[in-house]
């Protein structure tokens, strides 16, 4: 009985084949197959598009000197393997039956080379995940998967992440991976397409090496919707475990901190901030609506208080609310959130910013600004209001370098390129 090469991966469609592992994945997750039954989809792949006679099939699955019914033991093997690569007979996507010879293995196959060694990769952009729903509706979810995706990898501090308003320039224009990861100046880039039928979630994802255009990982998630906070888990653990990268169990954790229980919650909280990053006196009115009600589903939401926190900090700005309406209700959002959690950094942010510009406490303005960068440096809105702290107090120097941090992190925000702008002014 010949042995098949033991050193092959396959994919076709949504499967791949490990021959060495001897595993049949399905979206990245194993999928039961018993011995013969596997034998047969090796045999198959490794002479795809040929015919495979019965004969063929035996000889593969039983030694010749081991008694068996043949027929029925091709029958029973062909039979299990369609059940696992949820086949059928009449309208085969995998494996043809020739009436009277055998068998042909139908399906595209693309044989994957073996890994190489990899260097832990130290720069990352995440372009906004492609929302396939006609309803523009359901944007706020592709987006907001982007989102946390960024956010959920920007703790980790020694990997530089694209902020979001520098990727998000490619949202709805199909933009080629490989050449947005080299105009980003990154060395991985991670792309994906979301798709909802009925309750459930289809994430397609895939990691790309910018150098050479070869994929480190791809992987399909068909998640129910309730189920969004294991997407959002799984995506970011594979993402770092392919990117090389040695995290300790703090930021492993962190990596996968769930802010809430509530996937109703977390999805109005998605839905404010796809409101909020609109930047518009509409907008904001709409996030402070959904943060709402994300807290009366979860009045223990960290995140929903943070986001309230901001949206009211931005009102006076856009000329929504005077700053005497807004700027009390901003502060008190944002102590609460610090009070569920004190390791998040925005509510620290809108903590500085209102004691700054409004309250005229510099001295808590400073320690806030501080926290929310020692917290997470990757934050670019604390580097913005940071820097025009340092400058009023005449630290130019100091308010420049912050400047200068932010804009590497988010080269294409137009606030953090102006923040810079002014801080190069006020230098001279």
């Amino acid at each position: 009985m010949s042995q098949p090469d033991s050193h092959s991966r396959f994919r076709f469609r949504e499967f791949e084949l490990d021959i060495s592992a001897y595993e049949l994945r399905r979206g990245g997750q194993p999928v039961h197959l018993e011995r013969h039954p596997m034998d047969l989809l090796i045999l198959l792949v490794e002479r795809r598009r040929q015919l495979v006679s019965r004969a063929d099939i035996a000889k593969r699955l039983w030694d010749s000197s081991v008694f068996v019914d043949v027929e029925m033991g091709v029958n029973t093997a062909i039979r299990k393997l369609r059940q696992a690569l949820r086949d059928s007979r009449e309208s085969p996507a995998f494996v043809e039956t020739i009436s009277g010879k055998g068998y042909r293995f139908i399906a595209p196959v693309d044989a994957v080379l073996p890994e190489r060694h990899q260097e832990t990769i130290e720069s990352v952009a995440v372009l906004p995940f492609t929302n396939d729903r006609t309803d523009p509706d359901a944007e706020y979810l592709s987006d907001g998967i982007t989102e946390t995706l960024i956010n959920n990898l920007s703790q980790i501090w020694n990997l530089r992440v694209v902020a979001r308003s520098t990727v998000f320039r490619y949202k709805g224009k199909e933009a080629d991976p490989q050449k947005a990861g080299s105009d980003l100046h990154v060395r991985a880039v991670v792309s994906g397409r979301l798709l909802q039928r009925g309750s459930t979630l289809i994430v397609r994802a895939e990691l790309m090496d910018v150098a050479t255009g070869a994929q480190l990982w791809g992987g399909q998630y068909n998640r129910q919707a309730e189920d969004v906070f294991l997407l959002q888990g799984d995506l970011s653990r594979e993402i770092s475990e392919k990117l090389q990268l040695q995290l300790t169990g703090d930021q492993k954790q962190r990596l996968t901190k769930r802010y809430t229980e509530d996937a109703e919650a977390y999805r109005l909280y998605l839905k404010g901030r796809y409101h909020w990053n609109k930047r518009s006196a509409d907008g904001f009115q709409k996030a402070v609506e959904y943060f709402r009600q994300a807290l009366d589903k979860d009045p223990a939401y960290s995140l929903a208080y943070a986001g309230l926190a901001d949206t009211y900090a931005y009102l006076p700005f856009f000329h929504v609310v005077p700053p005497r309406e807004a700027m009390p209700k901003a502060k008190t959002a944002a102590a609460k959130a610090v009070e569920i959690d004190d390791h998040l950094a925005e509510p620290h942010v809108s903590l500085g910013y209102v004691s700054f510009t409004y309250d005229g406490d510099w001295s808590a303005a400073g320690k806030h600004f501080e926290q929310a960068l020692a917290l997470n440096p990757a934050y670019t809105g604390a580097h913005t209001f940071y820097a025009f702290y340092l400058s009023s107090l005449g630290r130019s120097e100091e308010a420049l370098a912050v400047a200068k941090r932010a804009v590497d992190r988010d080269p294409a925000s137009p606030a953090v390129s102006h923040s810079l702008a002014v801080q190069l002014y006020l230098a001279r």
